[in-house]
């Protein structure tokens, strides 16, 4: 299994607007993804930072919903003006999952 992780910086008043998003939003288009296994939104409520783990069952599946592909693209046109600072991403694969 492959993740994605994305950590992200926004403004602590809008935590439960960029939850909603996600919830009501990007979680329902990724699950009509090929490949995608689960996600996960983590956030601090007092400083706006947020991570995001995105499980994807084949490096192609996660690679194929990435940067530069129109997916992502429609994620970011959402989310980015919830966000203060440009995001952070890294690309890993899951070693241990219990």
């Amino acid at each position: 299994m492959y993740a994605r992780v994305t950590t992200t910086q926004g403004n602590p008043d809008q935590i439960d607007e960029a939850t909603n998003l996600v919830r009501d939003t990007i979680v329902p288009a990724l699950q009509q993804r090929t490949g995608f296994e689960g996600y996960l939104l983590l956030a601090d409520r007092g400083t706006g930072k947020g991570i995001t783990i995105t499980l994807w069952d084949s490096e192609a599946d996660r690679e194929a919903s990435g940067p530069g592909s129109e997916a992502y693209k429609e994620v970011m046109a959402k989310v980015a003006p919830l966000l203060t600072a440009e995001p952070v991403i890294e690309n890993l694969e899951v070693l241990v999952q219990a």
